[in-house]
């Protein structure tokens, strides 16, 4: 962030409170117009800018509410809650400039987004200790982090549906490797029993780095209905572990060798299953040999190209998917470990809409950064990073 930014913003401040809106603009737009955007602020850990993007954006969005421009304005507050968290001062003038647009264009419907979720990511660990060919987090380079259990009550909290089909406890982090397991599965348990209907509670995980005593604990709670393990490749130690290093095909069977005795011998009703992706019919039988005596149930899939994987092991070149994808269509809901709300579970962060720690989920399914975006993959997708390298 270059330093001049801080001055930026403390003269403009000075510039709003004696009325010169237009001067104070003139300076905020240094600050937005320096190298790194808003989402690279967000990813990053300086604290120093962040706070400075936080006073701007929302001094910016004032400046445009005082013009009129209540769109830009609520975009502006929507970007600044997303860096700063919870800010009760900013989060009422963003809700209350989001009620204005929707009375004036009541589509889409809020209400249609707050019956129900076919299904929830939210991601209780940032970052995965593997290397996966086919993933994109593997480039990323992300210092593993764990969502706090208060954080992720708040977070579950500002899900304001009727019911949830699956919550699903990953998105592209490792969920095993939280060392307050235990913790993050009893607000799960406080919030299924509040009013919320939730179908099912999902972990999935690469059978590498388990914390398994609190994962025993959490099963014999009956705290998870369906345990998955990503496991790719042929069948084969080889290419199981080519695809995914450092992994260890021991550990895997180990992995799943003891999370079935635990089933067994506390008669559990959690189903065991596998995420197999797989290239042919002779990869699914040799993965049928090792699965099912186990007690797992294997499901395979083909493989895709996902935007930012290190390597294409498709099989095919890229097929670009046409319009809106699925997971935008869909009526699902996928959150980072700080509380970032994002598009998908095809990328880590493809957008960003906002941030369920500060804001409602309906609030942010009818924002304007969702909206913008659903608009312009709808009708410009070869235009958009990522999205643009994406098949689903």
């Amino acid at each position: 962030m270059p330093r001049f930014n801080h001055a930026h913003c403390a003269l403009a401040g000075i510039l709003e409170n004696t009325g010169r809106l237009d001067e104070a603009l003139y300076h905020l737009g240094f600050i937005f117009g320096s190298p790194g955007s808003i989402l690279e602020v967000a990813r990053s850990n300086d604290e120093s800018a962040r706070n400075v993007y936080v006073l701007a954006l929302d001094m910016y969005g004032r400046l445009q509410e005082a013009k009129g421009r209540l769109g830009v304005a609520e975009v502006a507050y929507e970007q600044s809650l997303l860096l700063g968290g919870v800010r009760e001062d900013i989060r009422q003038r963003y809700v209350a400039l989001a009620e204005q647009r929707r009375a004036r264009n009541p589509s889409p419907d809020p209400e249609v987004v707050k019956r129900n979720l076919h299904c929830v990511h939210i991601d209780i660990v940032g970052g995965c200790q593997l290397k996966c060919v086919g993933c994109p987090e593997a480039i990323n380079g992300r210092k593993i982090t764990m969502i706090e259990p208060d954080l992720l009550r708040r977070c579950l909290n500002n899900i304001d549906v009727d019911w949830i089909g699956m919550l699903r406890l990953f998105n592209f982090g490792e969920p095993l490797l939280h060392k307050k397991l235990l913790e993050v599965m009893n607000v799960v348990d406080e919030f299924r029993a509040g009013h919320v209907r939730v179908g099912r509670v999902e972990i999935s995980t690469n059978a590498q780095g388990s914390n398994m005593p609190q994962l025993e604990q959490a099963l014999k709670n009956n705290s998870i209905d369906l345990i998955a393990v990503s496991c790719d490749g042929d069948g084969t130690r080889e290419q199981y572990e080519e695809m995914r290093p450092p992994s260890k095909w021991t550990k895997l069977l180990r992995f799943l060798d003891t999370v079935a005795n635990i089933k067994a011998q506390n008669k559990l009703d959690v189903v065991l299953q596998t995420r197999t992706v797989v290239q042919s019919k002779e990869d699914e039988e040799r993965w049928n040999s090792v699965l099912l005596p186990r007690g797992w149930t294997p499901e395979f899939r083909p493989r895709y190209n996902l935007p930012g994987a290190p390597e294409n092991r498709s099989g095919h070149e890229l097929r670009m998917g046409q319009g809106v994808c699925s997971h935008l269509r869909n009526p699902s809901l996928f959150v980072d470990v700080d509380g970032t709300v994002v598009p998908c579970c095809a990328h880590p962060r493809a957008g960003v809409f906002g941030n369920l720690a500060s804001l409602k989920f309906s609030e942010i399914a009818a924002g304007m950064q969702r909206t913008q975006f659903v608009e312009f993959m709808d009708k410009r997708r070869p235009e958009m990073n990522l999205c643009n390298e994406c098949e689903l």
